[in-house]
């Protein structure tokens, strides 16, 4: 199990941001083996450190670590570590720092990517699913300036949910083929950013690269407004696509 680093995150790079060199090494090791309801993907040198939640066979990757056990190598901003997104979201810690997230009355707090399609769904923002571990409240405005993700897609918004509840797994879904061979099915593009829920058979034959959580008890919030009470002098908004609570 991946641990925490010690001392503060002087680089100024969110912990489950991939560096340079860092790798995904899973493929050479993978086989069937019989599972509990049926046969499941394996490595055939498989220890417990493998399995994740609900019996899912994890990603081996690697890592790049300094002295201080914080990630070191050029950023690849686009690309989260499997390992240390699992480990944040697991522990629910803040993905930029690992320390404890914000958390008030109204819950924990998480960024979430909300266009107008997530916005018109029943009950939104009741039942998000989301695989962005929460955040400190210190660290929340330059995480979502950071994400250019979130601004192409209609910028963030700021969740705080009572509950996060394990959900499912983001990763490569394979089918059998052969003599007991495996090969990754290609899905279709819709299907392609849909995590597997834990409570489908499919489970069993995924390789997980990261855990989705699911978010219950839901307040939208005005994350300038928060920092803005956390520190009287004026606070840098949250960009251009942050979202202010309605």
């Amino acid at each position: 199990m991946t641990a925490a680093p010690t001392g503060p995150n002087r680089s100024g790079i969110p912990y489950i941001t991939l560096r340079d060199g860092e790798r995904d090494v899973s493929d050479r090791d993978l086989a069937l083996r019989p599972g509990p309801r049926g046969l499941r993907l394996a490595y055939d040198d498989e220890t417990d450190a493998d399995r994740g939640l609900h019996g899912v066979l994890l990603t081996r990757d690697t890592q790049n670590r300094g002295p201080d056990g914080w990630p070191t190598g050029k950023p690849q901003w686009k690309h989260n570590h499997a390992a240390r997104q699992r480990q944040c979201m697991r522990e629910l810690l803040c993905h930029y720092c690992t320390g404890q997230p914000s958390r008030t009355e109204r819950g924990t707090l998480f960024l979430d990517v909300a266009g107008p399609a997530s916005r018109a769904k029943p009950r939104w923002p009741e039942g998000t699913i989301t695989s962005q571990p929460p955040l400190c409240l210190e660290h929340a405005a330059e995480a979502a300036d950071r994400c250019r993700h979130g601004a192409r897609h209609g910028g963030f918004t700021a969740l705080r949910a009572l509950e996060a509840r394990p959900f499912g797994v983001h990763g490569t879904v394979y089918q059998v083929t052969g003599l007991l061979g495996v090969t990754a099915v290609d899905l279709p593009k819709p299907l392609q950013h849909v995590p597997v829920p834990y409570t489908r058979q499919a489970r069993f034959m995924t390789l997980a690269a990261q855990y989705a959580v699911q978010l219950h008890g839901v307040t939208e919030v005005d994350l300038n407004h928060e920092l803005a009470a956390l520190d009287p002098t004026p606070a840098p908004t949250a960009g251009a696509g942050h979202r202010r609570a309605r």
